[in-house]
């Protein structure tokens, strides 16, 4: 959502599946995500949720669709290689199928399945890349052993043998993605690292609780970030053009609701749901006034 609106497009990219998309929205863009899903097979089945290759396939019908509304073939391929693809595939392959499933943790190491996993995302880049697509954005996984599901069954504590599971995919994943730059002429791929403040959220417990880096200082993080950049760059006027045209990608609130939330009393015992969110919502719009 954020991207899309820094991008001066709109606030909120809606679903290709959604009954009620517009015309307009095939122009401006729309998510072929679903929540859940994965590059493993399985991982779809068990999630009952939309395999990756069947979300290519809605991209396929998307550009046919595209091309209709143009009625030009050539606005068209612009439209597909200038538009920016952020993808995120790998934490519920590691955190649900290979964790749970006995038909790939039997069968493959942590290695070799991560191995697999990486010759899918080559696979699925390829076809994008084929399909016209040019300018990617290619998400790491989170912490998995600070989620929910596992800190919460060893009383809230990162679970380190999962999180290094999701740091040696993560490392083969930038690796690739460097080697994508290459076999894709005229591509530009970039790695998102999601890893390191993962676990984290707009709730000062939430960081608190998970031992990651609290928001606000993430944003204390930027600013120094400014400061080096306008070091380097010696020219004010063009670092505040490269922050100004930059791409901000903000994903907060899992944690705050799935761990903080549902299982620290100091929450659950003094506000409710509805108090609750709206207060991240508050906490939302001033990092975002801050920002």
């Amino acid at each position: 959502m954020h991207a899309a609106e820094g991008l001066g497009v709109k606030n909120i990219v809606p679903a290709y599946r959604s009954s009620d998309l517009q015309p307009n929205d095939i122009l401006t863009g729309v998510s072929f995500a679903s929540g859940g899903s994965g590059l493993d097979p399985m991982t779809a089945q068990v999630q009952g949720v939309i395999w990756i290759p069947d979300q290519l396939n809605d991209f396929k019908a998307y550009i046919a669709k595209l091309n209709s509304i143009t009625g030009d073939e050539e606005k068209t391929r612009s439209i597909i290689s200038n538009a920016v693809y952020v993808i995120s595939a790998g934490n519920n392959d590691l955190g649900i199928t290979f964790v749970s499933n006995p038909a790939r943790n039997s069968r493959y190491t942590v290695f070799s399945y991560t191995n697999m996993m990486i010759s899918w995302t080559q696979s699925f880049m390829q076809e994008l890349y084929n399909l016209g697509a040019r300018k990617f954005g290619i998400m790491g996984t989170l912490p998995l052993g600070c989620l929910p599901g596992a800190s919460n069954a060893i009383g809230g504590i990162c679970l380190e043998p999962a999180n290094a599971v999701a740091r040696l995919f993560n490392q083969k994943l930038a690796n690739e993605v460097n080697n994508l730059n290459s076999v894709l002429p005229g591509s530009r791929s970039i790695y998102i690292d999601i890893f390191a403040s993962g676990g984290s959220g707009l709730d000062p417990m939430t960081a608190q609780v998970q031992g990651v880096i609290w928001i606000p200082d993430q944003l204390n993080d930027f600013k120094a970030y400014i400061a080096k950049l306008n070091s380097i760059t010696g020219d004010e006027e063009k670092t505040r053009s490269i922050i100004s045209n930059a791409v901000y990608v903000i994903s907060a609130g899992n944690n705050d609701l799935g761990i903080t939330f549902v299982s620290n009393p100091a929450r659950n015992s003094r506000y409710t749901v509805f108090s609750y969110t709206n207060m991240m919502i508050s906490w939302t719009q001033s990092f975002m006034q801050v920002r």
